[in-house]
């Protein structure tokens, strides 16, 4: 038989501790708006953009008090953090393969906020097409975990609001809009929290 997921990854056998798991009001949360479920069209005032996964070694770390953060997550990482603002699970079998006695589906139903998958499901209201198509004509054809397709959406997103920032702008000569670009794009962050990418296929292929 295959092996499960919870059985590749140690992380996903971990018992949550007391307080852990998503609070759905929490007070930093970001309240990120949905305006296009089909085209993922988002709506966000943050800048700063956390890439989270289950690594012990770094999940402490995930910046869940900081106000300017958006908290990524993915799978069932929500039974071990405290705030989430986006979700993902752009696997085909996101049904499938779960930590035992938990329900996946229910918490994707109810989380309140976007949740990135394959497609849009009736069933599952915040679910949002992840763009794969798009982001494979800006950037690549080469994905091979959900770490790199939140990378790739986050990439996307800051590209899109520098744009937009620029095409507000005078005009300028190319010199200043060098300078222009260099100073808008200096508002962002992408971080990486709880990725170690040590288990077996995870190191790899997923990896590099």
């Amino acid at each position: 038989a295959e092996p499960t997921l919870a059985g590749q990854n140690a992380a996903l056998k971990e018992t949550p501790k007391d307080g852990d798991g998503v609070d759905r009001n929490h007070p930093r949360a970001a309240h990120v708006k949905i305006l296009d479920r089909e085209r993922a069209f988002i709506e966000t005032d943050r800048k700063k953009y956390a890439i989270c996964g289950f690594a012990s070694s770094t999940r402490e770390l995930i910046p869940v008090a900081d106000p300017e953060w958006e908290i990524w997550g993915r799978n069932q990482l929500y039974r071990h953090v405290k705030r989430a603002d986006r979700w993902f699970d752009v696997h085909w079998n996101w049904d499938k393969e779960l930590v035992p006695g938990t329900d996946h589906e229910g918490w994707i139903r109810d989380c309140g906020i976007p949740v990135y998958m394959t497609k849009t499901h009736p069933q599952l209201p915040t679910s949002v097409k992840f763009p794969i198509e798009v982001l494979i004509r800006e950037f690549t054809d080469f994905y091979t975990s959900t770490v790199a397709h939140m990378a790739a959406l986050a990439l996307w997103e800051i590209d899109a609001k520098v744009r937009a920032a620029l095409d507000a702008m005078p005009d300028m000569n190319p010199g200043d809009v060098v300078d222009a670009m260099r100073a808008l794009y200096a508002e962002y962050s992408i971080g990486f929290f709880g990725i170690d990418l040590i288990v077996a296929d995870e190191y790899f292929w997923q990896k590099g």
